[in-house]
């Protein structure tokens, strides 16, 4: 699964871990960490919000049952299931569930870990939906403090510079978004094959801010590069 996502191979990265969820949905297997690995990687590929809420909420069930409510995957587990409610179904109480998990992350791990990082994360994109895109970039880069000063966290600052870009663009700022938008490149590059999804994504949004500023040839040249590749 990990090498097709790489390759560029979404669908069929998706279709290959919905497989397996399917195949080892049976006891004792579907009560292992394995089992719920395949669950939180199922739900990650998930469209449908509703889906992917129960198949994280399983994955928790599990984590929590082996390791205790309190422990730093059972939390993670939490974290997803968060994140998706908020983004469809919301039949939980969210805002409860993540002003708890801020205070037991902070007291467990401090202000500076990636779990608290985490949490924050939340909490930007809950700003983002309310339209509070000035409060979400302040949120987005207290989340880039702490990456910036992680072992490993190439990906995770793609991703804090894709919000920061985007809530830049939001608030009329195209040449402020820009730098940003190159450094995601630039880390995607470095984990993922030139046709992977997430990097055609930083080239056309380099494109499109570059059409905003003004640099209509540059844009062109960058939007052909990109859909070459896809």
């Amino acid at each position: 699964v990990q090498i097709e996502n790489h390759e560029g191979q979404r669908d069929r990265a998706r279709e290959t871990v919905a497989r397996l969820v399917r195949e080892a949905d049976h006891p004792p297997l579907n009560q292992t960490i394995e089992f719920a690995n395949l669950l939180r990687t199922n739900g990650t590929y998930l469209y449908d919000h509703a889906e992917a809420v129960d198949q994280f909420t399983r994955a928790w069930e599990i984590t929590a049952a082996h390791y205790g409510e309190d422990s730093p995957i059972a939390l993670s587990d939490q974290r997803y299931i968060i994140v998706r409610d908020l983004n469809g179904p919301h039949r939980l109480d969210t805002a409860r569930m993540l002003s708890s998990q801020a205070e037991r992350v902070k007291a467990a791990f401090g202000e500076q870990s990636l779990d608290y990082a985490d949490v924050l994360t939340i909490q930007c994109e809950m700003h983002e939906t309310q339209e509070n895109y000035t409060e979400a970039g302040t949120c987005w880069r207290q989340v880039l403090a702490i990456y910036e000063n992680a072992p490993d966290a190439e990906l995770l600052l793609a991703y804090t510079y894709d919000n920061i870009a985007a809530n830049l663009l939001k608030l009329g700022n195209p040449s402020e978004a820009l730098p940003f938008y190159e450094r995601e490149l630039a880390q995607r590059s470095k984990n993922f094959a030139p046709s992977n999804s997430n990097v055609i994504h930083s080239r056309l949004q380099i494109a499109k801010t570059r059409c905003l500023i003004g640099d209509i040839d540059r844009a062109i040249a960058d939007y052909d590069q990109a859909l070459q590749l896809n």
